[in-house]
């Protein structure tokens, strides 16, 4: 009877035993599954900021708000939207600077980052707002709007005060119904020895600043507008010819991609 009782509490013994390290390996697994899961999650953060880190390098020469809209459009997943508007300056097809300037952006942060078009008009800035086309820029709902106001089309037409006036409304407009939409103002090409035009270019530039518009004075890439050099970089009807659309884009990546 002894020796009964002292097999069966050796077996319960070992029973307990088994159990105990069946127990503890299980314990063990799920323990290392969840340090597995951490890791992985942290290398898949690690691996997005890696991405995003070298992209955001190019953009020191943005203003805090373009910065600000650009991490939001990557933070959702998509592209930042520029539009670049303007009048028939702009030039048209694979040597205008619009299309060089797309090109190398898009190349530098990529299609899924940054998406980029252009749209030229032929109207006075007055002709412009009372057509109601401003809607067009409401519709586009780009993160950045580059516009050049028409100030040529405007030259002798239309008073620099109401051109002004103009692009206020059409800017105050499109912010109400897209309020995260930046502006960025620049000029038209500068023309040989230019009057009355370049004393519209410099209250363009100078309505900008007081109203902390960002302004790209791609004027100071071009020769001297006083001289005969200039002519180089016109066509017969004083629009930028190859060589001109080379500098204005040049001017524009430099500001957009920074090295």
């Amino acid at each position: 009877m002894r020796a009964f009782f002292t097999t069966m509490i050796g077996l319960l013994c070992l029973i307990l035993l088994i159990l105990g390290n069946l127990h503890w390996q299980k314990k063990t697994e799920v323990t290392g599954s969840g340090s597995s899961q951490q890791a992985t999650v942290s290398e898949e953060g690690s691996e997005a900021f890696a991405q995003v880190e070298p992209v955001l390098n190019y953009t020191t020469n943005w203003s805090e708000q373009e910065k600000m809209h650009f991490q939001t459009a990557l933070s959702e997943n998509r592209p930042y939207h520029i539009l670049i508007v303007g009048s028939e300056q702009l030039g048209e097809g694979e040597s205008s600077w619009p299309i060089l300037f797309q090109n190398e952006v898009v190349a530098t942060y990529g299609e899924n980052v940054i998406s980029i078009e252009s749209r030229t008009y032929t109207e006075t800035t007055s002709e412009f707002v009372e057509s109601g086309k401003q809607a067009e820029f409401i519709a586009n709902q780009a993160d950045l709007i580059i516009w050049e106001p028409f100030i040529l089309s405007d030259n002798a037409v239309v008073p620099i005060e109401a051109t002004l006036e103009n692009i206020s409304s059409v800017i105050n407009e499109v912010k109400e119904s897209n309020p995260n939409t930046t502006f960025i103002l620049q000029p038209p090409n500068p023309l040989y020895q230019p009057k009355l035009y370049k004393t519209q270019v410099e209250e363009l530039k100078a309505f900008a600043e007081a109203q902390g518009i960002p302004y790209l004075d791609h004027w100071t890439s071009w020769p001297d507008p006083m001289s005969e050099q200039i002519r180089e970089y016109l066509n017969e009807y004083n629009q930028p010819n190859e060589k001109g659309h080379r500098v204005w884009a040049d001017y524009l990546v430099q500001r957009f991609i920074s090295q």
